[in-house]
């Protein structure tokens, strides 16, 4: 049995199959072993009222990304998450409930200096927070920090150029800053440690995501569920990394 995700908002979601149903349904667990870091550690716990968790101020995704994947989670304790574009930890946070409500923890990737200063701040117990810019090498590449608007910040070589002339009018590469970008594979090597296991991987930065993608080992890293941000005027990339994902058994 395989799980079979549906598009949702501005995501792309992604799930490995077998792993979520060995998760949700033991008795339909496929007979083929399953690597045993592709394996969760959650566990089960009461249910949580969504209407209580929304009254509560808990559910601060932007689009309603956190109930969708509540749909596949709720019920499930003591997870892990990988939040990349992560912010202040609050401000559309896709794992704040999560966090909050179910007791899991994660790796959170932020590239915005300050919001990555109020993400240290308001997740405090994390497995690791992080502020990286993330590529699929190392390299220097250039930042543009959009004065209090974080959330529209982001890389000059990454962004396409719609955004830049909706989100960055009259900014040059002049007006930028060179900073490193790392792998993910080394991000997550060096806060967690490989092998390892996400319950569920949320990837918002902005135009980059392919990128990041490259410096991923996924003969190392493994994830129940994915969302990646889908690039409306580009399905281009969005064709490539629905392929660079289905080669490596997730499901679309």
């Amino acid at each position: 049995m395989a799980i079979q995700t549906l598009t949702f908002g501005k995501y792309i979601p992604f799930g490995i199959g077998a792993d979520f149903v060995t998760l949700v349904a033991p008795e339909l667990s496929s007979a083929t072993p399953i690597p045993t870091f592709f394996r969760s550690e959650a566990h089960r716990c009461p249910l949580q009222d969504i209407a209580s968790l929304s009254q509560k101020k808990l559910l601060k995704s932007q689009q309603g990304e956190d109930q969708h994947l509540l749909s596949f989670f709720n019920g499930l304790c003591g997870g892990t998450y990988l939040e990349m574009g992560a912010l202040d930890g609050r401000l559309y946070s896709n794992s704040f409930a999560f966090h909050k409500a179910l007791d899991w923890k994660g790796l959170l990737v932020e590239l915005t200096p300050e919001s990555y200063l109020r993400l240290v701040e308001n997740r405090p117990s994390e497995l690791a927070v992080v502020n990286a810019a993330v590529c699929d090498q190392p390299k220097k590449i250039h930042y543009y920090s959009k004065q209090r608007q974080p959330a529209v910040s982001g890389v000059w070589e990454f962004a396409p150029t719609e955004f830049r002339e909706l989100w960055w009018p009259g900014i040059t590469l002049a007006d930028t800053q060179e900073i490193d970008c790392r792998p993910l594979r080394e991000i997550i090597a060096t806060n967690v440690g490989e092998p390892a296991f996400f319950d569920f991987f949320s990837f918002d930065i902005e135009g980059s995501e392919f990128m990041a993608l490259q410096g991923l080992d996924f003969s190392k890293v493994g994830f129940g569920i994915i969302f990646i941000e889908r690039q409306p005027n580009n399905p281009m990339k969005n064709l490539a990394i629905r392929t660079i994902m289905e080669r490596n058994g997730y499901i679309y």
